[in-house]
């Protein structure tokens, strides 16, 4: 078994519990305001981070000035964003259309992967972003998620056609280079 795949299964578990609670506590009577239900949530999150970084005994303020902290702040900036856009949508609208619309941030995330980061791009990850794609459509009914499952079957073929074309490219140089 992968080393990360019983802490993905737990985060399954746990994120499946935040959109209706989330939603519960922002709704009807006596509502908590989205806002303040993101700095009451999250206050909890720093408090665990907190009591597991005690718990291992790794130490923070080394990390302070690690070249890579940038990353780290403007990953919190985005995550602020991306919480606080999630909760009000969860106050809005039902746990049901709103949640698998916010879900398509995998496939966004999957994009930046494979773009951004060089991740490789399989015929296999194609097509389970396309799945993805295809049950937020299914799940929220929404023409946004159809409009963005549309497009990327159009371009699926065209990008895996293409890698394939720079992985032949590469073999034949590197078997010409020999």
């Amino acid at each position: 078994m992968q080393p990360y795949l019983p802490y993905a299964l737990l985060a399954i578990g746990a994120y499946a519990m935040v959109p209706p609670l989330l939603r519960v506590a922002t709704s009807g009577a006596n509502a908590i305001p989205s806002n303040v239900a993101t700095i009451i949530s999250n206050l909890v999150l720093v408090v665990i981070g907190l009591c597991v970084v005690a718990y291992t005994g790794e130490t923070s303020t080394e990390h302070l000035t690690s070249p890579k902290i940038p990353y780290v702040l403007v990953a919190g900036a985005f995550l602020g964003v991306g919480i606080l856009s999630y909760y009000r949508a969860l106050a809005l609208g039902p746990v049901s259309v709103v949640t698998p619309l916010f879900g398509t941030f995998i496939v966004f995330s999957s994009a930046i992967g494979v773009f951004v980061l060089g991740e490789s791009l399989t015929p296999r990850r194609i097509l389970g972003v396309g799945f993805a794609i295809a049950a937020v459509y299914l799940v929220s009914g929404s023409w946004t998620a159809h409009s963005m499952m549309k497009n990327f079957i159009a371009h699926s073929s065209e990008l895996l056609a293409h890698q394939r074309s720079q992985t032949t490219e590469a073999l034949i140089v590197r078997g010409l280079s020999l």
